[in-house]
């Protein structure tokens, strides 16, 4: 069974090496402490089709103390937009993708297809 859902090799290392782009550029982001992978690819357990490859950032508390229940209870939104607008023209036109769902752009931010 496995094998017939089983992403192929060569997806999955161009999935990587976009997650990896992202990290690079996110690790850029003043306050940005480290960069984690997460998720399916991660943990190979991945099935088609491969979406995406997840990852995250860990943000300084001293930095960005308004963040969170402990500090003004501030949401990540406007800081996971500011962190899409820094890695967004950092990428080949089909190596980063949309967070907010808007249609490529000729040349500019894109999806995984």
């Amino acid at each position: 069974m496995r094998a017939q859902i089983a992403p192929e090799d060569e997806v999955l290392k161009a999935a990587r090496v976009r997650r990896d782009l992202v990290k690079t550029e996110a690790m850029k982001f003043h306050g940005a402490l480290r960069a984690f992978n997460s998720g399916s690819v991660a943990h190979a357990t991945a099935n088609n089709p491969v979406n995406d490859a997840d990852c995250g950032v860990v943000l300084d508390r001293r930095t960005h103390f308004h963040l969170g229940p402990d500090g003004g209870g501030v949401g990540p939104t406007g800081v996971v937009d500011d962190i899409v607008d820094l890695i967004e023209p950092a990428g080949d036109p089909r190596e980063v993708p949309r967070r907010d769902g808007r249609a490529p752009e000729a040349g500019g931010p894109r999806d995984l297809r």
